[in-house]
């Protein structure tokens, strides 16, 4: 609100390819200014399989009392499950059960939309018959406070279970707190902590980042400098983790 049209704003634009190759999956395309933004994606791969993925915008600046508002205009919404920070029980719950409940209705039309949006629009960068893997609409996006998991929307829902919503929500929320805790554990380990006096000794505010990647031969999984690729068939292992429980005496019950 205090800049004006055409202004630099410390946003900047990262377009991203689903299920993509390690050594190539994103690009710097743009710093978006005040006002709007036109902007070309440019190819990010090279081989033959359906173009796109999600999209994300990172702030530079180092301002807290910053206020931006990001619209976009094309493209395609996926389910997002934003849980960072959310320390209420309750509101994690709900949140997860209406991501679980959209991430239902999206995975079973999912060919349906391919065939609406790519195999028959008008661009014909995007007319590809449908390959559950290599579609860039099953993708999702889930946020925790320390993972960015960026995964298969159908996969994920696979890997919920076969309970009711509600049920599938809790299996999700179980997951979510068991990698968190887990990487909390690790953290210590190294001796950060969130409240450290010097910004050295602190958590890292920066993400991990768990994405489904095209596997090179004779590898179903590996880690990269900015993230960790697994294939199709480990997605639903990480949405069904369970936390560990312990008692008042720090003996491990499960």
């Amino acid at each position: 609100p205090d800049m004006q049209v055409g202004a630099n704003t410390d946003l900047y634009l990262v377009a991203t390819q689903h299920n993509a190759e390690s050594s190539s999956f994103m690009k710097q395309v743009a710093r978006l200014k005040v006002g709007a933004n036109t902007v070309t994606i440019p190819a990010i791969v090279s081989k033959d399989f359906e173009k796109g993925g999600s999209l994300y915008v990172y702030y530079a600046g180092q301002s807290t009392e910053s206020k931006y508002g990001v619209r976009v205009e094309g493209g395609n919404r996926i389910p997002m499950l934003d849980l960072y920070k959310v320390e209420d029980a309750a509101e994690r719950l709900a949140l997860a059960t209406a991501y679980v409940q959209e991430l239902e209705a999206y995975v079973a039309k999912l060919e349906q939309e391919h065939a609406e949006h790519h195999q028959n629009s008008s661009n014909a960068n995007v007319h590809y018959d449908y390959n559950q893997q290599e579609c860039i609409l099953g993708a999702t996006e889930i946020m925790a406070d320390t993972m960015l998991y960026s995964l298969s929307a159908k996969q994920v829902l696979a890997g919920l279970g076969t309970g009711t919503t509600e049920e599938k929500a809790q299996n999700l929320v179980n997951s979510v707190q068991a990698m968190d805790d887990l990487m909390l554990l690790f953290y210590q380990h190294k001796g950060l902590t969130e409240d450290a006096p010097s910004a050295i000794n602190r958590v890292p505010s920066q993400h991990l980042n768990i994405r489904f990647m095209r596997m090179f031969a004779g590898a179903f999984m590996y880690a990269s400098g900015n993230h960790i690729g697994i294939a199709w068939g480990s997605i639903p292992g990480v949405v069904s983790g369970q936390p560990l429980v312990a008692d008042n005496m720090g003996n491990f019950i499960s």
